[in-house]
């Protein structure tokens, strides 16, 4: 490895080398309610965080096909995590943990079923007018 390859690499490393708020087995972590809505509703969980971190394109979709693992690797990326695309693929397999750590993360700006009625007419009707477009 050259000088510069190597001076690059720590650079990136630097970068990324904020850790989460709370560690990924900490279920409770965020709050009882936050831990039960991701055990519960953790396909509207994972749209909401994507929501969160700004990088959604459509609820419904999110809720349909995102996975943890994938929300979680680019969660790190977005907020300038340390880890690992190895880790996030294992951490799957406690979904509601690793829900719970980005909702603690995030912190008061996550919100709970955060869909609106003009987010779910565009998701089923391209071109859907919005209610401000409707009342004109």
């Amino acid at each position: 490895m050259g000088a510069f390859e190597y001076s690059r690499a720590r650079v990136c490393l630097n970068l990324m080398s904020r850790s989460f708020k709370s560690q990924w087995y900490d279920c409770c972590a965020a709050g009882l309610l936050p831990c039960c809505y991701a055990y519960v509703l953790p396909w509207c969980a994972i749209a909401d965080i994507n929501k969160a971190i700004g990088t959604q394109d459509d609820y419904i979709f999110d809720t349909l096909c995102l996975n943890g693992s994938v929300l979680r690797n680019r969660y790190r990326k977005v907020k300038q995590v340390s880890g690992h695309c190895v880790g996030d693929c294992c951490l799957n397999c406690c979904p509601c943990c690793l829900l719970v750590q980005m909702m603690h993360d995030i912190g008061p700006e996550f919100q709970m079923l955060n869909i609106t009625g003009d987010e779910v007419k565009r998701s089923f009707w391209v071109g859907a007018p919005t209610s401000t477009e409707m009342i004109r």
